[in-house]
């Protein structure tokens, strides 16, 4: 048990309706959250079609939401344009992160092909 709240309400479950009766953590519940997200810029020409997120500090809920939102929506092209290299890991960049999940992306400065 992960905590000595737990092993007490463990106890007195078990009291109440005996040890072959109580599990812990021995199901999984799986659950949805419905989001709506907001890109920062969408950009629109004659040959282009992108939504532009800019990001200063990567926050681990902000790589979460990105990563959901690629794979419910592949058909969008996100490009993510951070202000620098930031740090995820001890040996992994925001460079990195996007690489591993395919979205483009530049760093410092909107790239002229884009």
């Amino acid at each position: 048990m992960k905590s000595k709240f737990e092993e007490e309400v463990y106890k007195q479950l078990v009291r109440k309706y005996g040890k072959g009766n109580i599990e812990y953590e021995a199901r999984k519940l799986p659950y949805v959250l419905s989001y709506n997200y907001i890109p920062d810029f969408h950009c629109v020409s004659s040959d282009n079609d992108f939504y532009c997120e800019a990001k200063g500090y990567f926050r681990p809920e902000a790589r979460t939401k990105m990563r959901a939102v690629k794979e419910q929506h592949p058909e969008l092209d996100i490009r993510l344009l951070f202000q620098n290299n930031g740090k995820i890991g001890k040996n992994f960049r925001y460079a990195d992160w996007a690489e591993k999940y395919n979205f483009t992306y530049a760093i410092g400065k909107v790239p002229k092909e884009w």
